[in-house]
């Protein structure tokens, strides 16, 4: 662990995987916990917050403000998913200081060896179609500034013309 690196939740857990494998490898987590039987309804919230963090680690999203405003989890709800998600083996710790969270992830070794093996077979399939991937400033993204008005808008525009 490097002493300048001040994410506050990643995987604790990542030998044999390379940077371009985290955002499978967090695919692969998650849906293992959102699978699994044991998963509650806010752990599942949970785990797909923590990974939103871990795919822009943006600080403030390591939040139990954050996460009360993006997932609708209070204090002791956020406690007790982590505590879950603590039992049943997919985080390796956690601690709640004020109002940040500080998370370790457990990717188990199967779970790098799905990322290993995904990762391998996109790129033979890429490879085999001659296709690159879409670098990041070519993707699509919805305009920000089209926002579509909100329904009570449209109606009080509507009632206003009749």
């Amino acid at each position: 662990m490097l002493a300048h690196d001040h994410r506050k939740i990643r995987f604790s857990t990542i030998e044999g995987l390379q940077r371009r494998d985290l955002s499978l490898a967090c695919d692969v987590w998650l849906e293992d916990v959102c699978r699994a039987p044991w998963a509650t309804r806010e752990a599942m919230r949970l785990a797909a917050h923590l990974v939103r963090y871990m795919m822009t680690p943006r600080p403030e999203l390591a939040t139990l403000m954050s996460i009360d405003q993006h997932m609708q989890l209070g204090r002791d709800e956020v406690k007790l998913a982590l505590k879950y998600l603590w039992m049943f083996h997919a985080v390796e710790a956690f601690t709640i200081e004020r109002d940040e969270i500080r998370v370790a992830l457990r990717l188990t070794e199967l779970q790098r060896l799905r990322v290993l093996d995904t990762q391998h077979r996109l790129d033979v399939l890429i490879d085999q179609r001659s296709l690159q991937p879409t670098p990041a400033s070519e993707r699509w993204l919805p305009d920000a500034t089209g926002v579509v008005e909100p329904i009570v808008e449209i109606a009080t525009k509507t009632s206003a013309a009749a």
